[in-house]
């Protein structure tokens, strides 16, 4: 018989085992250039300040966006959709055939789905937000 442990604090140890494991797994599946390769890219102030910038990653031939933020006195002037497009662009550049990303933000939402990102889920009564969605775009 199998035991189970329920625990919110695992050993490092533990962690680390689990975490070699589905490493060794999926290294048998991927090829070279599934490898998940960061993508970021930062609008700089006159003063070398990073005003907004978008942050995510590519690899399994996917590009996920994890943060794209714009200060508040640089927003409405187009700049997190020149961050998206160029990040998109240069994820085609890596052989990406789409993107996706996660947002609670109805505004975001709206944002997204302007440049072309459909909803393909939604996990209802989010603990901050009415919802999460996933969106996804064909590259």
């Amino acid at each position: 018989m199998t035991d189970f442990e329920i625990t919110d604090q695992p050993t490092p140890e533990q962690v680390a085992q689990l975490e070699k494991g589905l490493a060794d797994f999926m290294r048998l599946a991927r090829q070279a250039d599934d490898e998940d390769r960061p993508l970021a890219v930062l609008a700089k102030g006159a003063d070398g300040s990073v005003v907004a910038g978008l942050i995510g990653k590519t690899g399994w031939d996917q590009f996920f966006v994890s943060t794209l933020f714009v200060a508040e006195e640089e927003r409405r002037k187009g700049l997190g959709r020149k961050l998206l497009l160029a990040a998109e662009g240069e994820a085609r550049e890596r052989g990406c055939h789409s993107a996706w990303l996660i947002t609670s933000s109805l505004d975001a939402k709206t944002f997204y789905e302007t440049l072309g990102y459909r909803t393909f889920g939604k996990v209802e009564r989010h603990a901050r937000s009415e919802a999460r969605h996933f969106l996804a775009k064909v590259l």
